[in-house]
């Protein structure tokens, strides 16, 4: 199986922990990161596979990220969360998108432990265990 490389950028310790929990049995290997500056110091050390993004942080928003992710070329697959409005959260997916970047799922707080693994598992074009489950369940 191979090991995917996450990167959870949320300032909510809790919400980055939950999402760690949810991805460790898919074989993600993931860093929480709680703020824009040890998230960009990170990135430009060691660009992971996927990306949750936070759109809500006290030192720089996620439309902030997103412009940056934007200059650097960023050809990772960002999952969006938010506990604002979903207007601000798919505002910020299409403005990334006209940008070039890939924002497949937008997720609103508080979301499922199946969403997120849903989100996960599709942004990198693996099969969930939701999925394996139900595939087993069909098969016999």
């Amino acid at each position: 199986m191979t090991h995917y490389r996450l990167f959870v950028v949320d300032d909510n310790p809790e919400i980055g922990e939950l999402i760690q929990e949810i991805a460790e049995p898919l074989d993600m290997e993931s860093v929480v990161i709680t703020n824009s500056n040890d998230f960009k110091s990170q990135w430009m050390d060691n660009k992971p596979d996927l990306l949750v993004l936070d759109m809500v942080m006290p030192d720089m928003d996620g439309f902030d990220l997103i412009q940056w992710l934007a200059q650097t070329t960023c050809d990772v697959p960002i999952i969006l969360i938010s506990g604002r409005e979903e207007m601000y959260a798919r505002a910020a997916s299409k403005l990334g998108k006209t940008k070039g970047l890939c924002i497949p799922h937008v997720l609103s707080k508080p979301f499922s432990v199946v969403e997120m693994e849903t989100a996960l598992c599709d942004a990198l074009g693996i099969p969930s265990h939701e999925t394996a489950r139900e595939v087993k369940t069909a098969t016999g």
